[in-house]
C-alpha cells in the first residue's frame, strides 16, 4: 500500500475538514481588539471571572450540531450494531478521587482499586449522558472551557489531567470486555505532536543561568512536568510499550509527528503548517502503510469447523478463515485486491490463496477459505498470517493461538447437553478419537434417567 496516498487522503477527509473548522469555531469570543499588552491582561482578568478563556456556548453549539442535541452515548448506531465500544477519559471538579470514564456501555465488573479509576455511571445504571455532553467534558480544558455539568452524574473536565495518554485505560477495559482474549490485536496510539530532541534548548551551565534556575521554582516545575510520563503522552507510551514488550505483547503502535516548536492549544493560524509537517513525515516513515496493511490483516480470523483428533502425525483438526466484513460490494472489493495484489494467507508451513469464492459470489456469500492444521499438541502455538509478494506478513486476529484457546473461545467446552451449562476443560485427545470433555464423560456415569 502506498503510505503517501494513504497520508494524503486522511488528512483530505469529511472529518479533518469538519475538526479544523470546529476549532475555528471554539476560538470565537476571545478579547482580540486593543494592543497587545492590554488585550492580554483583559482576557486575563475576563478568564479569572469567568473561570475560562472561551465561552461554552461556542463549543457546546458545535458539538450540538455535529453529534445532535438529544443523542445518547448508548443510543443504536451502526458503531454499536458491530459491537463498537467507545469511552472517553473525564476528571471530576473538586473530588479527592476524580478519575472517572464515560462510556456506551455498561455492567463491566472491574475492581476500581487496581484500575485507578471509576466509571461515572455505577452498573446498571439507565442512565446515559449525551454524546455532546460527552465530548464537551473530555475536552474541557482548564483555563481554555468551564466545566462541564452533567445532570445526575458529575462536573467534569478535561480527562487529561489524570491521563494524557490513556492506553493502558483501554487495554484494562478491554481485558474486562473480552476476557478469553490473551492479546488485543493492535492498539493505536495517536499523538497532538511532540517537541524533537533536536530541536530541545541546550543546558546552559553559566553562573548566570545557575542563579535563574535556583530563584525560579514554579518556572522548573512547569518545565518538568512535560518530561514526566504520566504528562508527556509520547513518553507514557514508551512506558507502557516497554512493559509490554516484556510481557510479549508487541501490538502497540504510536502515530506522532515531531514539531519544531509546540503550538498554543488556540493557536488556529498554527493549523496550515501542522498539516504539512504531518503528511511529509507520515510519508517518508512508511508506518502508515505497515498501519493498514495491520488493519486489513485484523479483520480476518480463524474458526474450528470440526473436534482435534490425535492421529500419528499430530493433533489435526478442521477450520476455516473467515472474514470480519459481511457480504456485499466492500467484501468483494477487498478480496479482489487482495489476490490482485499477491496476498495469501499463510498457516504453519501451507499457503492458503484466497480464491475460495467468485468476486460475484462475495456479493451474497460470505468468504470462507477451509483449512487443515495439524499441530503436536493442544498447547502448541500456531499462528495464521496474510502476506504479500515481498514475503512480509501480520497475523490476522488473535493469532497466534492454540487449540485449546480456540475451543475455549468457541465453546466448544459448553455443550447445551448440560443442565448446568457450565464450562468444561478438554482432556488430552486420546489417540484416534475425538476429543470429548472429561467431566461430561464422567458425568454420563454418574446420571441415570
Amino acid at each position: 500500500m502506498d503510505a503517501a496516498r494513504s497520508s494524503a487522503r486522511a488528512l483530505q477527509s469529511p472529518l479533518v475538514r469538519t475538526l479544523a473548522a470546529l476549532t475555528e469555531e471554539l476560538v470565537k469570543g476571545r478579547i482580540q481588539d486593543g494592543k497587545a499588552l492590554l488585550a492580554s491582561i483583559a482576557t486575563i482578568a475576563c478568564g479569572l471571572v469567568a473561570d475560562c478563556l472561551y465561552p461554552s456556548g461556542n463549543i457546546e453549539k458545535a458539538l450540538q450540531e455535529e453529534f445532535g442535541r438529544e443523542c445518547r452515548l448508548n443510543n443504536y448506531s451502526a458503531a454499536s450494531r458491530r459491537g463498537a465500544k467507545v469511552a472517553v477519559t473525564v476528571t471530576e471538579t473538586f473530588s479527592p478521587h476524580p478519575e472517572y470514564i464515560l462510556s456506551n456501555y455498561s455492567g463491566v465488573v472491574c475492581d476500581s482499586r487496581r484500575q485507578g479509576y471509576r466509571h461515572a455511571l455505577p452498573e446498571g445504571s439507565s442512565r446515559s449522558p449525551k454524546v455532546w455532553e460527552a465530548a464537551r467534558a473530555t475536552s474541557a480544558a482548564p483555563w481554555y472551557f468551564a466545566p462541564c455539568l452533567i445532570d445526575g452524574v458529575g462536573d467534569f473536565m478535561d480527562g487529561g489531567l489524570w491521563r494524557m495518554n490513556p492506553v493502558d485505560v483501554g487495554r484494562q477495559e478491554a481485558a474486562a470486555l473480552w476476557p478469553h482474549a490473551t492479546h488485543p490485536d493492535i492498539v493505536l496510539s495517536i499523538g497532538t505532536g511532540r517537541l524533537g530532541e533536536s530541536d530541545r534548548p541546550p543546558a546552559q551551565s553559566s553562573t548566570l543561568a545557575a542563579i535563574k534556575r535556583s530563584g525560579r521554582f514554579l518556572t522548573r516545575l512547569l518545565t518538568c512536568l512535560p518530561e514526566n510520563p504520566v504528562w508527556n503522552a509520547h513518553k507514557w507510551h514508551e512506558t507502557i510499550t516497554a512493559w509490554n514488550e516484556r510481557l510479549g505483547d508487541v501490538s502497540g503502535v504510536r502515530l506522532d509527528v515531531e514539531l519544531p516548536c509546540l503550538p498554543a492549544l488556540d493557536d488556529v493560524s498554527a493549523m496550515g503548517w501542522l498539516r504539512t509537517a504531518v503528511r511529509q513525515q507520515a510519508a517518508s516513515s512508511g508506518v502508515m502503510g505497515s498501519l493498514v496493511e495491520t488493519f486489513l490483516a485484523k479483520l480476518f480470523f480463524f474458526e474450528l469447523t470440526s473436534r482435534p483428533i490425535r492421529s500419528r502425525r499430530g493433533v489435526s483438526c478442521q477450520g476455516s478463515i473467515l472474514c470480519d466484513l459481511p457480504p456485499g460490494p466492500d467484501l468483494a472489493h477487498l478480496v479482489s485486491r487482495l489476490e490482485r495484489e499477491g496476498f495469501v494467507f499463510h498457516v504453519l508451513d501451507i499457503s492458503v490463496p484466497l480464491t475460495g469464492s467468485a468476486e460475484w459470489e462475495l456479493e451474497t456469500h460470505p468468504l470462507r477459505l477451509p483449512v487443515e492444521v495439524c499441530v503436536s499438541g493442544l498447547e502448541a502455538r500456531f499462528s495464521v498470517a496474510l502476506s504479500d509478494q515481498s514475503r512480509q506478513s501480520c497475523d490476522i486476529s488473535s493469532s497466534p493461538f492454540t487449540l485449546n484457546w480456540l475451543m475455549t473461545a468457541q465453546g466448544w467446552c459448553k455443550p447445551f447437553g448440560r443442565a448446568d451449562h457450565l464450562p468444561v476443560g478438554p482432556r488430552e485427545v486420546s489417540q484416534g478419537k475425538r476429543m470429548q470433555p472429561q467431566s461430561i464423560r464422567e458425568g454420563k456415569r454418574r446420571r441415570r434417567y
